[in-house]
């Protein structure tokens, strides 16, 4: 039965099963059946809970503290598939998972890891470069035979599961003695769970295979392939190309002791074993990268869709955009929403985060802001509505900067409502560089759910531009990691003189110039607005 154990923190059990569909852990009895105890109230009442679903097991944030799987945090309401051994914090709780399903892998037998030592070897030979080739004339035709064997018999299987007992399959073929073969895989740069993996000759007696952790380390410590128990025992570790231990391999037999030629020979199938196993842990790295670089692609593809195709077009006025996310889509975000035939809405928006959450969340925001605009609310009304939507539809307590302005270009006169961004900058015909709305800005989206927002009325005259942009603007860095910063950007717009294109255009070149090819760390987005003639 899959269980939870407590590694670190306080409860009044040491270990919990997991019999139901939902358990629910926390701090309240009431409302969580895996109780912690907790003094100072740091955990949840509702913490996390770990979901059965067909066999296998999921867990789910739902707190505001957070919690880690294997040293990741957990974004809130997602479900994580869970894999023995994974190691569960909450708060200053450590729990680990165990599922003896997981830990039998491709048999009917179980493993087991032991804390105890098993360090005691009456014979090793080293698994280092150096000495493959100082021994390599020593028995090479048994050599040759179980690299051939072993390479035959583990091409193209489907699964790492698979190539695993085909590995012991074989080996147990190899060495008559043997009447079971284990393979434990540790975490590693290949291999992110512990896999456990035994299987026994065909009629022999099927038990629970314990497997020390102190000889894992001893192996894997000593790069050595090793005999132990009198002889009854043979183990070696699995040694990448980078001299990193991918985990042990090991047989044992009951009647005739392995000799100092079987351990020779077994070292060079466990160094053949591991290139299979890093070869196609990486293998399904790459495909799973492929994968999510497709994904990627889709991603970036409906997040352009989603903004503005064209520039509006209104007799008297001239836009220029810009938008660049720092990944494959980002979470900047900005759009152009008509009114009652004499006003625009501009908006701009930056969320928190990078990447596909960033642009999930924005593209929701997005949805949402178009909605309130077209129910005729008033602009603060709008932000207002939308801010105490987060505190029910924000399942990760993101924050989002947003500045809202509706022109009225019948009246030549921009009302800004602005939610914790970077206050709008106005360049005069006379080219003076002036902030508009810092005095009415207010918290960012998702701070504080009662906040009420202001308004700011800027009038729009001849010759007059105004440049909406987020932080990823003024952010962005130098090869040497300087600051582009505001005070740039204010004097481009002092000295030049144009519109709303050229305004745009000669800002993005000399960021591009300042940056050159430092790497974009955040999105960058850029909206400017000018008024070009008296109508």
């Amino acid at each position: 039965m899959p269980r939870l154990k407590l590694l670190r923190g306080r409860a009044s059990w040491n270990e919990c099963q997991l019999d139901a569909d939902l358990n629910v852990v926390g701090r309240d009895a009431s409302r969580a059946n895996i109780v912690l105890q907790d003094a100072n109230n740091v955990v949840s009442r509702r913490h996390a809970a770990i979901i059965r679903d067909t066999n296998r097991y999921y867990i789910v944030d739902c707190s505001k503290a957070g919690t880690t799987l294997n040293n990741r945090r957990l974004v809130k309401s997602e479900r994580y598939l869970l894999a023995s051994n994974d190691l569960i914090q909450i708060c200053n709780h450590v729990l680990t998972f165990l599922d003896s399903s997981d830990e039998q892998v491709g048999s009917n037998d179980s493993v087991r890891l032991d804390d105890s030592d098993s360090s005691g070897f009456s014979a090793v030979v080293e698994l280092s470069s150096g000495s493959w080739r100082s021994r390599k004339a020593a028995n090479s035709q048994a050599k040759l035979a179980t690299m051939i064997e072993l390479t035959q018999n583990l091409r193209n299987r489907n699964s790492l599961e698979e190539l695993l007992d085909h590995a012991i399959d074989t080996l147990l073929s190899l060495y008559g003695q043997a009447h079971r073969g284990i393979v434990v895989l540790t975490r590693s740069r290949v291999q992110q769970t512990v896999t456990s993996v035994a299987r026994y000759r065909e009629g022999e007696e099927v038990q629970t295979a314990i497997v020390s952790t102190g000889l894992i380390e001893a192996v894997a410590a000593r790069r050595v392939a090793a005999l132990a128990d009198d002889g009854l025992m043979i183990c070696a570790p699995l040694i990448d190309e980078d001299d990193e231990c991918l985990g042990v391999i090991r047989l044992d037999s009951r009647t005739r002791p392995f000799s100092q030629d079987d351990l020779d020979v077994f070292a060079t199938a466990a160094t053949v074993l591991a290139m299979v196993v890093e070869n196609r842990a990486l293998h399904e790295l790459a495909l799973r990268a492929r994968e999510m670089h497709l994904e990627l692609k889709v991603a970036n593809e409906v997040q352009i869709g989603l903004l503005p195709a064209d520039l509006p077009r209104i007799k008297g006025y001239e836009f220029f955009d810009y938008y660049s996310p720092a990944k494959k889509v980002g979470g900047d975000y900005y759009d152009y929403i008509e009114g009652d035939g004499q006003r625009l809405a501009v908006v701009l928006g930056d969320v928190a985060g990078k990447g596909i959450p960033a642009a999930l969340f924005m593209a929701k925001v997005a949805s949402e802001m178009s909605v309130f605009l077209n129910s005729g609310l008033d602009p603060v009304s709008v932000l207002n509505q939308l801010n105490r939507r987060f505190d029910t539809r924000n399942p990760r307590n993101t924050l989002v900067t947003m500045v809202l302005a509706i022109l009225d270009y019948m009246n030549h006169e921009v009302v800004l409502v602005n939610a914790g961004h970077m206050a709008p900058l106005v360049r005069q015909a006379d080219g003076t560089v002036k902030e508009v709305g810092r005095e009415h800005t207010g918290l960012p989206l998702g701070v504080k759910p009662t906040c009420q927002y202001g308004e700011s009325r800027v009038p729009i005259g001849v010759g007059e531009t105004i440049v909406f942009y987020s932080d990823g603007v003024t952010d962005a860095l130098s090869p040497e990691g300087e600051r582009y910063g505001t005070a740039r950007l204010r004097a481009i717009l002092s000295e030049h003189l144009g519109d709303a294109s050229s305004f745009g255009e000669r800002i993005m070149e000399d960021i591009h110039q300042f940056v050159m090819d430092a790497q974009q760390f955040d999105d960058m987005c850029l909206v400017s607005v000018s008024r070009n003639a008296a109508v």
